[in-house]
């Protein structure tokens, strides 16, 4: 009988030793587990630089190493494109912000439902995909116009930088080859890039006005309008702003991305002359006029259009077609008040 009660003592204690390293061995599995799972979280935080959420923090385990030597994710900030407009005026409001990576932003309106995308490794802000506008060879017709409508605000900055390909003839002379409109009620006025005559010629980025409420700006030095010496049927309210600023240089057709900064405050009225118009090219003051009449109702939109819309300056007797005129955007950026 003691023989058997050793016996049994020593079986029961086995098994008691082993039912708890078989525990022990379970815990270590589930710990291990548990790490492997929020190191697999970390990683998907890595890949989603959007994401803020506090990083999951491993479970302490005999085979893990210790918190400390852990790699931990750091987020990603957003990208805060506002600190790249040094000219922007302090507490704007931001309501576009658009990289151009490969589609349109929420916010635009893309009156045609087309656009076209072009890939640029080099481009400054957000390189890879950048809005392409064009006017293709032989045809008479861009590809598109694009809106973002505005809540009537007086005061509207524009960022964005831009570049063309170096076969763009464009409208020589006299004839305008628009490019960014900033509207108000009656008033379709735009920054302007009036090339010389002749073929691979540079030209000055002026300000252009076509305003049918009233405004007149002809007390401007620096503004052209043939309404102002030849009388009301040419419209005071169409012309141009001469470039006054130190930056006053041409731009090439094919010379690499430009830097290019709007601001514009309202005038109080159509005959207050207190409105603001400002623009920098490359980070240099280009225009700068601090008593214009313009959009006293505020302003409604702004446009990428260059109204390729047909026309006998776009038949191929006037230009050559066999040339496709591209305008690039990398990134588009408008701010309110």
């Amino acid at each position: 009988m003691e023989r058997k009660t050793i016996f049994s003592v020593v079986i029961l204690g086995v098994l008691l030793l082993f039912y708890n390293n078989c525990g022990r061995f379970n815990t270590i599995d589930v710990q291990t587990a548990s790490y492997q799972n929020n190191q697999a979280s970390q990683n998907n935080s890595n890949e989603d630089s959007s994401s803020v959420s506090p990083t999951p923090q491993p479970l302490p385990s005999p085979q893990s190493p210790s918190p400390s030597q852990v790699p931990l994710p750091t987020p990603t900030p957003p990208v805060m494109t506002s600190k790249a407009w040094s000219n922007q005026p302090s507490g704007l409001k931001v309501i576009m912000d658009c990289p151009f990576s490969g589609t349109l932003c929420e916010g635009w309106e893309n009156v045609y439902k087309t656009q076209a995308f072009a890939n640029f490794s080099n481009a400054p802000l957000s390189p890879g995909s950048v809005l392409d506008t064009y006017l293709g060879a032989g045809s008479t017709t861009g590809n598109g116009q694009w809106i973002v409508r505005l809540a009537n605000p007086r005061e509207v900055f524009v960022g964005t930088w831009w570049s063309t390909n170096a076969e763009f003839e464009g409208n020589r002379g006299s004839v305008a080859n628009k490019m960014i409109f900033i509207s108000g009620k009656g008033n379709n006025n735009f920054l302007n890039w009036k090339l010389d005559d002749g073929r691979n010629t540079a030209g000055t980025l002026t300000w252009s006005f076509q305003q049918t409420d009233g405004s007149n700006n002809c007390h401007i030095s620096g503004y052209y309008s043939p309404g102002c010496t030849h009388g009301p049927d040419y419209g005071p309210g169409s012309g141009d702003l001469q470039p006054n600023g130190p930056a006053t240089g041409k731009i090439a057709a094919g010379s690499g991305w430009h830097k290019i900064e709007i601001y514009q405050k309202s005038s109080s009225s159509t005959t207050s002359r207190d409105g603001i118009i400002q623009i920098w090219v490359d980070g240099n003051l280009h225009t700068n006029y601090n008593n214009v009449n313009i959009s006293p109702e505020g302003f409604i939109d702004t446009q990428i259009n260059h109204t390729w819309d047909g026309g006998a300056w776009y038949d191929c007797p006037n230009r050559d077609c066999r040339r496709a005129w591209h305008h690039y955007w990398d990134h588009f950026y408008i701010s309110v008040r």
